[in-house]
Parts: structure tokens; sequence; C-alpha cells
């Protein structure tokens, strides 16, 4: 989602607290547990494989040779295949973690601005603003976590774009009703 763009401090408390933490964690588990079977799989290959050719099993010759060389090759290709997996646990359990925090900022925040319209506080477009920069930094995060897990960054490094810092760019919004601008 581009910069600003959230909407209403009630639209965008909506949108990060639609998130579900646990989804993410699931998904996390469930890519750990393919990683780890396609692992198991791929080393298992090798020593069944030895358990009936050569000096230990009963089939020798040019045959087995050739089996053992495409199990050899199968083994590593399942392992090859399964690398790619490995980090989306950690990727994905970061992502929820991102979400919690933000679910928290953001209901902390509905409290601070219930609290300012009690007071008459109208600046809507202020309470936005600080909203928006929840859930940039939320945004920040997620993109954060798929880049480190693609080995990339964030939009090959345009320091135009997010820096990961969660501050996004600023100078399109407008000023915060309840706290001074940084």
């Amino acid at each position: 989602m581009a910069t600003g763009t959230g909407g209403s401090l009630e639209e965008i408390a909506q949108k990060i607290m639609a998130g579900q933490p646990g989804t993410l964690t699931a998904a996390g588990s469930a890519f750990k547990a393919a990683y780890d079977a396609l692992n198991k799989v791929a080393t298992d290959i090798p020593s069944k494989v030895s358990g009936v050719t050569g000096t230990a099993g009963q089939w020798t010759g040019e045959g087995a040779d050739a089996f053992v060389s495409y199990a050899g090759r199968m083994a590593s290709e399942i392992a090859a295949n399964a690398s790619p997996l490995s980090g989306y646990q950690g990727a994905l359990s970061g992502a929820a973690s991102a979400l919690t925090t933000a679910q928290g900022e953001i209901q902390a925040y509905l409290k601070q601005a219930a609290a300012y319209r009690a007071q008459g506080g109208t600046d809507e477009a202020g309470l936005a603003a600080q909203a928006q920069t929840i859930l940039d930094k939320l945004a920040a995060a997620y993109q954060q976590a798929v880049f480190k897990r693609a080995g990339t960054s964030p939009c090959g490094g345009d320091p135009r774009h997010a820096s990961g810092t969660g501050q996004g760019r600023r100078g399109d919004r407008p000023a915060h009703p309840l706290r001074p601008p940084p």
C-alpha cells in the first residue's frame, strides 16, 4: 500500500485489526514441516540405497552403480528444492510479531484518539496520519520479512522507498494532533 492512502483512523485500525497473527505463525510452521520432511527424504535416500547395494547389500554391478548414482542425484535435487523453504518460518514469525505489535499500538492509539476527541479535538487528518504511520511500520516489517527471506532488498535499495525503519515518507501527511512532528 502506498504511504498515506489508508483512509480514516477507524478504517486504518480496521485494516490492522483484521490480521490474524496465528495464521502467519501456522503458515511458518507448515513451511518448516515441509522443509523438514523433504530433508528427511533427501537424507534417507542414500542410507536406504546403501543398505541394498554394494558391499552392504545384495545388489552389485553396473546396474547397482547406476542406481546409486541416480539416487544420489535425486537426493541432491530434493535437498536443493527444499532449501528455499528453510527461512519461511522465521520470516512469517517476524511478520506475526510485527502484526501483534501493530495491533497493540493501534488499540492504544484509538484510546488516545478517543480522549483527544472527548476534549474537543477535531484534527481527523492528523489522527489518520498517526494511524497511517503504524500501518506503514507494519508494511515495512512485512517487506523486510519477505525481502530478508528472498535475500534481496526492497525496491533494489532505492532510498525513496521504505527503509525498513517504519518511518515511510512523512512529507505527504499532515502533522499529528497529539504529538509534535518528528
